[in-house]
């Protein structure tokens, strides 16, 4: 056993020796209830200047260590003096002086020191016959516990309401809102209205390829992965999005990728694209490209999906994402538009609420998979036939 848990030890076993005794007095002692208020008035009075005297013995402490370090420098600066004979005599007699000062005041805080260590010696012996008494009023005593026990119990609740608000802040993010869009076309190139779904064998993988991806800096190549491939999770408080009190969370997803084997959790009746790779060719192969264009969209949008599905079969076929003025993006930005345009190409529409990373504009400082969305994504591939991505509070 290491020496600190040696220690930890032997306090736990000397506070269950004090909890004893204390016990045993309660039980022991019965009949001086009506001596109650004067033994506690007399606690609180020795507690009280316990403390004082705590106090003003470790700023003596202090006191006294620096006035030691002080002596220790200056009986070097005398040695120095005297190997040295160069000095002058008025410079040798001045550290002197000093010196001598400083002794003198060493020893002035040290009697200090000893004498407000015996004053909390004798206080804490004072306020040891003062517990004895205390225990006689069982009943007063059983109160305070019960008061201590509540308010540490609501202290807990508030630095557990802290933690989660605090741990949801670190993923808040600052930017200007984003419109998005998104359109159905079916083979024939007409524009459908319809709900969507990927329809791939089960374990097959679907494929995102990068397009253009050489003619961006690293970062922002790697803001566009992560809204793919991360399976970062991570708990928001629900306040912070104005969805519930204080305290209550939820999960949320940095990447699709996490969010749909999260999904793929669910028995649903077609196959939820889980497996997913990137690519970064130039010749437009893959399931979903994401082309980064450095032109702007003539509606304002800053990301635009299309999918061409089999309408029929309400099967996607390919989508093909286009992020406008990609490089004037930041790599939050980038991030944040790619993984709404995302939800639109894995088969998700429009939400209406506000908070939500599929509203049609994304205005939420928490822009990541919600909850709801990857309920909507469960129940799209079970089949209900509705692409609409319902937020309930």
């Amino acid at each position: 056993m290491s020496k600190d848990n040696q220690e930890k030890a032997k306090s736990l076993s000397e506070l269950e020796e004090k909890i004893q005794g204390i016990l045993s007095d309660i039980n022991s002692i019965k009949k001086n209830d009506d001596k109650f208020d004067d033994v506690i008035n007399n606690n609180k009075e020795l507690k009280e200047e316990l403390k004082e005297k705590t106090q003003a013995y470790e700023k003596l402490q202090e006191e006294f260590q620096t006035a030691k370090q002080k002596i220790l420098d200056m009986e070097q600066e005398k040695m120095f003096y005297e190997k040295y004979s160069k000095l002058s005599e008025d410079e040798k007699e001045k550290a002197k002086q000093e010196y001598g000062e400083i002794k003198e005041k060493y020893d002035k805080e040290r009697q200090q020191t000893l004498e407000s260590e015996q004053e909390k010696m004798f206080l804490e012996k004072s306020l040891e016959v003062e517990e004895r008494q205390k225990n006689a009023a069982n009943k007063k005593y059983y109160k305070a516990i019960i008061f201590s026990a509540i308010s540490i119990a609501v202290i807990a609740g508030v630095y557990s309401v802290m933690f989660a608000e605090i741990a949801g802040e670190q993923y808040r993010v600052q930017m200007e809102p984003k419109t998005s869009g998104y359109s159905i076309q079916n083979l024939k190139g007409d524009k459908i209205t319809t709900w969507l779904a990927w329809k791939l064998a089960q374990d097959d993988t679907l494929y995102i390829n990068i397009l253009n991806s050489e003619n961006y800096e690293p970062e922002i190549i790697d803001a566009v992965k992560r809204s793919i491939l991360s399976d970062e999770i991570f708990k928001i408080d629900n306040s912070l999005l104005f969805k519930g009190p204080q305290g209550t969370t939820e999960f949320y997803y940095v990447g699709w990728k996490g969010a749909l084997e999260k999904a793929a959790e669910s028995d649903t009746k077609f196959y939820i694209p889980s497996k997913i790779e990137v690519l970064e060719s130039a010749s437009g192969e893959g399931d979903i490209t994401i082309e980064l264009a450095n032109y702007a969209n003539a509606d304002g949008f800053a990301g635009w999906a299309n999918s061409i599905a089999d309408e029929a079969q309400n099967q996607i076929l390919k989508t093909r994402i286009t992020i406008f003025d990609a490089d004037k993006l930041t790599p939050v930005e980038m991030e944040t538009v790619v993984r709404h345009e995302l939800g639109h190409a894995f088969g998700l529409a429009h939400t209406e609420a506000s908070e939500d990373l599929m509203a049609p504009v994304v205005t939420t400082e928490y822009p990541y998979i919600s909850p709801c969305n990857i309920a909507a994504i469960v129940a799209l591939y079970d089949g209900n036939k509705k692409s609409e991505v319902t937020c309930e509070i």
